[in-house]
């Protein structure tokens, strides 16, 4: 709405694209975009000044509300300037359903048009926050005031109501995308100043900008989500992404990236938890595309252990790609040296955090995956195999204390049982033990994994 305020002080109408387009026939086209810029910029900061000078003072306009409200006085019977409910009418505090609705009613009993601006300000910073039956409430009053002539706003401002029912914001995304124009027009579409793209209600017009293209731009998507610097926006259109290239083409490494930087590792649950308000569709296409990337890096990790850090293209590698798509976190032990020939192979941030290097310079390294309720321990040398369950205090050294690993040895218990015996004709699994690499092993640990892990 800055914008609509500059025009005003401004005593004309400055539209960037007309007068870019009517430059361009005249004058050199580098001069204009420049001038172009410099204007916009004037725009936008003459609108950051009314912003903010709209604000003064509400705070303590809300207080006297707030107590008419509580007080039960009917909102035609509040007296209150017109200038302080426009700072009201950019602060308007969300959460609560009916102290909103009193707010929108005393705006409406002292109308004026300058609201506007502010109202427009409230629903969209806000957008993610509001539960669907407050933004609503917003969303039909705005519409309602531009649409019965109450508001003397232009005809872009006109056509954009349509982007603040439910969906709108999406629905934003697609057409910018459909008229080959950048995400970041989408502040144009409200006669907004640029740096409004922060507004909570661009992170849905981001997921429905990106959020079906197959073949996307991951270094101008980093760019749209960096300058947007909102969570919300990557945990919506980062999974859609993922789901939709793994449909298609395979993931690639720059993908992964982007993914761990804007959202987080994979590997801590926590980071790719529901944002609040999300709905279950986005829940789950969190859930399904951090399982995506785990199996994927997981995968490049189990090649680059059993494929670099010594060249063993035996059953062991082929074993476990079979079931990587199990592997719920993984730590790998060695040397520093190993680490090193590591780097390049894998993701840098997911070795970084995932290699554990220890005291001794030895050249046996070793990869723990983590499966259900074990962790289970290879060695790049031709030894056994060790599983832990989740209660042994060997998994919690492992797992969770991961520095007090010293050497390989403190990975090992050789006291421990077999994983499996053959007493009396059968085959008897036990829940954690040692195997060691003989004939037959991968029948007698994939009948173990099946019964213990569920796979």
């Amino acid at each position: 709405m800055g914008e609509i305020k500059a025009k005003t002080l401004l005593k004309f109408q400055f539209n960037p694209d007309f007068f870019q387009e009517l430059g361009e026939n005249l004058f050199n086209k580098e001069v204009v975009s420049k001038n172009i810029c410099k204007l916009t910029e004037i725009s936008n900061a003459i609108g950051d000044v009314l912003f903010k000078a709209s604000l003064t003072d509400s705070k303590k306009t809300l207080g006297l509300l707030l107590k008419s409200f509580t007080d039960t006085i009917l909102p035609e019977k509040v007296l209150i300037d017109k200038k302080k409910l426009r700072g009201v009418s950019y602060s308007i505090p969300i959460g609560n359903y009916h102290f909103s609705k009193y707010i929108l009613e005393i705006l409406n009993s002292n109308w004026s048009s300058f609201y506007i601006g502010g109202l427009l300000h409230s629903l969209l910073s806000n957008w993610q926050q509001f539960k669907p039956d407050e933004r609503k409430l917003f969303s039909d009053f705005i519409i309602g005031k531009i649409t019965n002539g109450q508001s003397r706003t232009s005809s872009r401002l006109q056509d954009s109501i349509q982007y603040i029912s439910e969906n709108g914001a999406y629905r934003l995304g697609h057409s910018l995308k459909a008229i080959l124009k950048p995400v970041y027009d989408c502040c144009k579409t409200f006669m907004l100043p640029d740096n409004r793209f922060s507004y909570s209600y661009f992170s849905d017009t981001i997921a429905g900008y990106y959020g079906d293209i197959i073949d996307v731009d991951y270094d101008d998507l980093r760019k749209v989500l960096k300058m947007h610097n909102n969570i919300v926006a990557a945990k919506k259109v980062i999974p859609l992404v993922i789901i939709n290239t793994e449909k298609s083409i395979k993931i690639s490494n720059h993908l992964v990236q982007l993914a761990i930087e804007m959202i987080g590792d994979p590997f801590i649950e926590s980071r790719w938890l529901p944002f609040k308000g999300a709905t279950n569709e986005e829940s789950q296409n969190l859930i399904l595309s951090r399982n995506i990337l785990i199996r994927k890096i997981s995968q490049e990790f189990v090649i680059a252990f059993f494929k670099n850090l010594f060249d063993d293209s035996s059953a062991r590698l082929f074993f476990w790609l079979k079931y990587t798509r199990h592997i719920a976190n993984f730590r790998i032990y060695g040397s520093s040296y190993s680490k090193l020939i590591m780097t390049g192979k894998v993701n840098t941030d997911i070795l970084n955090s995932h290699f554990f290097v220890t005291n001794r310079n030895q050249d046996t390294c070793a990869l723990v995956m983590v499966m259900g309720e074990y962790a289970i321990v290879e060695f790049t040398d031709a030894g056994a195999l060790y599983v832990y369950k989740n209660t042994n205090r060997m998994y919690k050294a492992i797992i969770e204390d991961n520095y007090s690993i010293d050497k390989m040895e403190d990975l090992k218990n050789p006291y421990m049982n077999y994983l499996w015996d053959n007493s009396n004709g059968y085959l008897n699994l036990h829940n954690e033990g040692r195997m060691s690499h003989q004939a037959g092993w991968e029948h007698k640990l994939s009948v173990w994994l099946s019964k213990m892990i569920k796979t």
